[in-house]
């Protein structure tokens, strides 16, 4: 089945994709500013059980809990609060 933008599962798809991505890039900053590591303590804490790292007990927690945020303004600020920290670690 071919998906055209006028179709909703074309959007719903789009949304998803969106939101999918945006967790993603949280994640990756919220590990980055608070220097999370990939292994694996933080999945009791974070995770639902089932997962390999906590890399993903946090992208499963974030999933959880994207009603209550605006993801794309959420991923702008983290980004910048990322940038800042390593500008001032470089320094």
């Amino acid at each position: 089945m071919k998906m055209t933008p006028g179709d909703t599962s074309f959007h719903s798809y789009s949304e998803c994709q969106l939101k999918r991505e945006n967790i993603t890039m949280i994640v990756s900053h919220l590990m980055r500013v608070l220097k999370i590591s990939d292994g694996h303590e933080l999945i009791p804490t974070f995770g639902i059980g089932h997962e390999r790292d906590n890399r993903e007990a946090l992208s499963n927690w974030v999933a959880l809990h994207e009603h209550e945020i605006n993801l794309e303004e959420t991923e702008k600020r983290l980004r910048i609060l990322a940038d800042t920290t390593d500008l001032k670690v470089g320094h």
